[in-house]
């Protein structure tokens, strides 16, 4: 073999061996920002759980003590999980539920109301239509829509269909939401008799 030949198979060689170093880091690359990906995710996913709990307990807290202060501390983290991954339908729930709470203490407080209904509607509207969130979000959704009654008589006309419409549907896609039977009992027993309400 003479020295041309000698000179083309060792640069035909090391071609191939170049070629077989850039597969092999490109390999390597991808691996690489794959398990960081993934153990990103799963941190992203672990400390989500962990702000969801806080969250929750935090309600939790506010609802026995009835306290806007603690119910805006909960509010603001359901906000900020809800904020950075739009298809936390938990959070978003959450929230809406933090939501309720707030038209609830609204009722003497006209600023107050007026901040959070319009976004507690949209929210609760969001919700049921979720198949996985339906029973729990069409129950929230007529809650939020009792509580504009509850501020305003004058909507009783035009939303008390809706509402009694709303808790019929939760009861049947879930006939074991014991929230939505209680939303319905208490529908009825603050609507007037001439407009189907009842005490039984």
């Amino acid at each position: 073999m003479n020295f041309e030949n000698q000179s083309t198979l060792f640069n035909n060689n090391n071609r191939k061996g170049s070629k077989k170093m850039k597969t092999s880091i490109s390999t390597k690359l991808f691996i690489f920002f794959f398990l960081l990906g993934s153990l990103l995710h799963i941190s992203f996913a672990l400390t989500t759980n962990e702000q969801m709990k806080e969250g929750i307990t935090l309600a939790q807290k506010a609802y026995v003590s009835y306290d806007k202060e603690t119910f805006q501390k909960a509010y603001d983290i359901f906000g900020n999980i809800y904020s950075a991954d739009s298809t936390n339908l938990p959070a978003l729930y959450n929230l809406t539920y933090v939501e309720y709470r707030f038209l609830e203490m609204g009722s003497r407080d006209k600023a107050l109301f007026d901040k959070y209904v319009t976004q507690a509607v949209e929210h609760a509207e969001k919700i049921s239509s979720a198949k996985s969130f339906a029973s729990e979000g069409k129950t929230l959704l007529a809650s939020i829509l009792m509580m504009k009654i509850t501020y305003n008589w004058a909507e009783a006309m035009t939303l008390s269909p809706r509402i009694n419409a709303l808790l019929g549907e939760a009861e049947v896609i879930n006939p074991n939401n014991p929230r939505a039977y209680l939303i319905h009992g208490i529908m009825k027993l603050n609507t007037p008799a001439a407009f189907g309400g009842s005490v039984k």
